[in-house]
């Protein structure tokens, strides 16, 4: 079976607002289109992401019609900036698909 996955990594930082209360702020680092992997099992796969990107966190969900389904999961790490020595918590979230988009082109004339 062959494991498709999609990779989100932003930085996750607190960020003050003008009340004094603290709150999470995400900022985009890159993301991934939907790519296949050489992983043949889910364990295989998690294994070399919590190796890649930290620990895990928590999950991903999408709501199905009939059930709530774990989709993914979602690692953080510390990371140094590339242009100084301060670190930043990277969080990454990874999701699971079972094949590649289908990708419809519609042209307007």
């Amino acid at each position: 079976m062959t494991i498709f996955i999609r990779e989100e990594v932003c930085e996750r930082k607190e960020v003050e607002e003008s009340n004094g209360d603290f709150n999470i702020k995400m900022y985009q680092i890159w993301d991934s289109e939907v790519h296949e992997t050489d992983y043949k099992t889910k364990g295989e796969l998690f294994a070399a992401m919590q190796k890649e990107y930290g620990r895990c966190t928590g999950f991903i969900y999408r709501d199905c019609p009939v059930i709530t389904k774990k989709i993914g999961w979602v690692f953080e790490k510390m990371v140094k900036y590339q242009d100084s020595k301060e670190m930043y918590m990277q969080e990454t979230w990874v999701t699971r698909h079972r094949a590649l988009p289908t990708k419809t082109i519609v042209y307007h004339y």
